[in-house]
């Protein structure tokens, strides 16, 4: 009975021992896992905390490379506003420079021409006194008067100067121009008729489409002649004009078209078949003149082609001036022409070419209602009779 008891007692205290030893093996996993997962938790706070602070460092050094490309670019801003001041600065002080110098040279320019006027005036003064001086000498005394003298034989006059030519312009690589008298007419009265007629001669692929026409007269005598020679009329003063008329009709299957125009003509056959064309044209060319200077000693023309025909500006055309003067007088034309061609081409040109000396006639008359030159002038319109040679109609059969 007893050592059942004691056998019992030996089993309960090992059952007791193995549940403490369960439980102590228990609690030390709980402990081991309690451990590990503390450590887990540890190590991912410190893995979260390393994450943020390598975030943290990353926006700072973001931020500061902002800062510093912010800076860097201010600094360069800054820097490219101190070399335009400086630039600005330089560029004004050089045009300050400039201006000074213009005005030092206009200055100069202004004192040089008033001390010329002043012995121009002072040449003058002296001249008219010794011209008084002279006259009254040989109004005092005639055999001091000097003989009449003939006129020079450089003076081209008004039978030699009709058909001559004012200028014979050669213009590169092909383009002629040239303005020749047609007239040189002593009107009576104290005044000449002088007409240009003008040839323009473009080559192949171009034409002349504006020109401007500068006609000027000098008296010859001294430099600040009594009369000089003065523009009484400049023609013509406005003139349209040059109307072309085409017309196509069919024959035998063929389009012949018959081109006309009062300063120009062609004609040419095309294959085309069933085609009926009428095109007019108003006109080929303006001309306007004016009378300039003070005083009026130079005339002003203006040629312009029609810009809608382009077809240049006629091959002939002519004008006109009118006159007043006392003695033989220099003429001088100055022409700038516009040539144009294919492909937008453009290019212009000037010359200059000058007479020396032009006796028309000195003859008096004393006209009455109208003057003499009216007649010759009214009606000139630019056109130059019997420039230009019509073809005609014509037909065949076959």
């Amino acid at each position: 009975m007893n050592a059942m008891q004691a056998g019992e007692r030996d089993q309960q205290e090992k059952e007791k021992r193995d549940r403490q030893e369960q439980q102590e093996r228990d609690r030390q996993e709980q402990e081991a896992r309690n451990r590990q997962k503390k450590e887990k938790q540890d190590r991912d706070r410190q893995e979260q905390q390393e994450q943020v602070r390598r975030e943290q460092e990353e926006r700072d050094r973001q931020k500061e490379e902002r800062v510093r490309q912010e800076k860097q670019e201010r600094a360069r801003l800054e820097q490219e506003q101190r070399d335009r001041q400086k630039k600005e600065k330089e560029e004004q002080d050089r045009q300050e420079q400039q201006e000074q110098v213009r005005r030092e040279q206009k200055e100069r320019d202004r004192q040089k021409e008033e001390r010329e006027r002043q012995e121009k005036q002072e040449r003058v003064r002296r001249e008219k006194l010794e011209r008084v001086r002279l006259e009254q000498e040989q109004r005092d005394r005639p055999e001091l008067r000097p003989p009449s003298r003939p006129k020079s034989p450089a003076l081209a006059r008004g039978p030699e100067l009709t058909g001559s030519a004012l200028m014979n312009w050669d213009i590169p690589p092909a383009e002629y121009l040239s303005a020749t008298f047609s007239k040189a007419e002593d009107l009576g009265d104290r005044t000449s008729l002088l007409i240009l007629d003008f040839q323009c001669h473009p080559s192949r692929g171009r034409r002349f489409s504006d020109m401007t026409i500068e006609w000027s007269f000098k008296a010859m005598c001294c430099d600040t002649p009594t009369s000089p020679p003065k523009v009484v009329y400049a023609a013509p003063r406005h003139s349209v004009g040059g109307q072309t008329d085409e017309q196509r009709r069919k024959l035998l299957g063929l389009n012949a078209p018959l081109q006309y125009a009062t300063l120009g003509a062609s004609i040419g056959v095309e294959a085309k078949a069933e085609l009926e064309v009428h095109k007019v044209i108003p006109y080929a060319m303006t001309i306007t003149g004016t009378i300039r200077g003070n005083p009026a000693d130079y005339c002003v023309w203006t040629v312009k082609e029609n810009g809608s025909n382009a077809t240049g500006i006629p091959p002939h055309f002519r004008i006109a001036a009118v006159l007043e003067h006392d003695e033989p007088f220099a003429t001088m034309l100055d022409v700038e022409v516009t040539i144009e061609g294919e492909r937008w081409w453009r290019k212009t040109f000037r010359h200059r070419e000058s007479k020396p000396v032009v006796d028309v006639g000195m003859s008096k008359g004393n006209p009455e209602g109208e003057p003499e030159w009216w007649k010759h002038v009214q009606d000139l319109t630019g056109e130059v009779p019997n420039a230009a040679t019509i073809f005609h109609n014509w037909s065949g059969t076959a």
